[in-house]
């Protein structure tokens, strides 16, 4: 109830700052007006106030400068959908963002033999690796990608829900921006996916090789937070 409390509160005091700013407060306090915006919808979705969220995402999809300025915004749009168990849709607005992104799409209904041949594919280009090769890989620097990889997470969870077909590739996808742009906490998430397909699958050995590395990986990524905060 406490916790209740501290998000109901917390969006007064967020539309408070919104009410008291000028109408052309995008164009002179922009910083301040999309920090305002998407920590409301943040809190919004906390207290469940879940159309709420989708006014407050069509302004600030409206008004803000970059893609990277609109994830916030887009992830608690879908998962605001998602708990609404419209997970389609929640889906389709995910993929419109991860185009956004530059990221290329096969289609919201793919050939399900291309999405199995890119899926094994994938999955061996890492069954292969030896862990040296593995844990040389660098980490995901680049914003867009990093974007990408957190929205293709959301992705995945849903379309285990409702598709599998989905959840095939957003995994295949999260995997090759892995290996072509470097290591991130998403791409953890993307491995025990992956180890989870082949487990249904029955790959035993591909599977148990996926969460190896997805096990390295997380260890190889909390040591190094670790050590960066001390």
């Amino acid at each position: 109830a406490m916790s209740e409390a501290t998000f109901l509160r917390s969006a007064s005091y967020f539309e408070a700052g919104i009410g008291a700013l000028y109408d052309s407060h995008w164009e002179e306090y922009y910083d301040l007006s999309l920090e305002l915006h998407s920590l409301l919808a943040e809190t919004q979705y906390c207290n469940g106030c879940f159309e709420i969220v989708g006014k407050i995402a069509t302004i600030v999809l409206n008004n803000a400068k970059s893609l990277v300025d609109k994830l916030p915004i887009y992830i608690n749009l879908i998962k605001s959908l998602g708990a609404r168990n419209r997970h389609q849709s929640a889906i389709e607005i995910g993929i419109t963002a991860v185009q956004e992104l530059g990221i290329q799409w096969l289609s919201p209904s793919p050939d399900k033999l291309r999405i199995v041949a890119d899926f094994i594919n994938i999955k061996l280009r890492f069954e292969v690796m030896t862990t040296d090769d593995f844990l040389a890989i660098e980490e995901m620097e680049e914003s867009k990608k990093l974007a990408a990889m957190k929205l293709l997470k959301i992705i995945a969870y849903y379309g285990f829900i409702t598709k599998q077909e989905y959840a095939h590739t957003v995994v295949t996808q999260m995997l090759q921006l892995t290996l072509q742009h470097g290591i991130c906490n998403e791409s953890c998430t993307a491995l025990a996916d992956c180890s989870y397909l082949l487990l249904q699958s029955m790959d035993i050995d591909g599977s148990k090789r996926l969460a190896e590395l997805a096990l390295l990986l997380l260890e190889k990524l909390q040591a190094k937070k670790i050590f960066t905060t001390r």
